[in-house]
């Protein structure tokens, strides 16, 4: 029983993640087409290209393990 105790567990954690992943590369995504410095908003899409990367570890990972299923 621990190990689909902590099973649930990591999926819950690795669903926050994800969702937290999504919700900052948005907030990149937006804040790009606000800026008139050209150089901030390259900075601002070279992190983003990495908030990406990011998720997509924590997607491959879920998905792997049976935790996200898209459809």
């Amino acid at each position: 029983m621990q190990g689909a105790m902590a099973n649930q567990q990591d999926a819950a954690l690795c669903n926050d993640l994800l969702m937290t992943e999504k919700y900052v590369s948005n907030t990149y995504d937006t804040s790009i087409f606000e800026f008139t410095d050209t150089n901030v908003r390259q900075v601002l899409n070279h992190i983003q290209k990495e908030e990406q990367q990011h998720g997509d570890g924590i997607f491959q990972y879920m998905q792997n393990n049976g935790m996200y299923n898209p459809q």
